[in-house]
């Protein structure tokens, strides 16, 4: 691993740090702006790394984003901005999605 990710969610975003650097670089999300949007998070909380796909638990958006490596722009893989843990019309929705492994 090249790369240590971190979920700033007090921020809205997520960090990528070098392993010998000081400063991060934003991957997702815009500093202190929370939003439903593909480029914006609300209170991201967990975030799971598979290749060169980053997974993030966006907490108030209810949903999981999927972003590829250097891309801002995420698309929801599961959830939504509805409140629920349950499945309609094939897709499913979440309360709160806390942790990802």
């Amino acid at each position: 691993f090249s790369n240590i990710y971190v979920a700033d969610a007090n921020n809205q975003r997520i960090q990528r740090f070098a392993l010998n650097a000081t400063v991060g670089q934003t991957v997702a999300g815009v500093v202190s702006t929370i939003g439903p949007t593909a480029t914006l998070l609300n209170y991201p909380r967990a975030i799971f790394v598979l290749a060169s796909t980053l997974f993030v638990s966006d907490l108030y958006n209810y949903r999981i984003q999927k972003f590829t490596y250097n891309t801002s722009t995420g698309v929801t893989f599961a959830g939504g901005n509805m409140k629920f843990s349950i499945k309609i019309n094939g897709r499913f929705l979440f309360t709160e999605p806390l942790n990802l492994s």
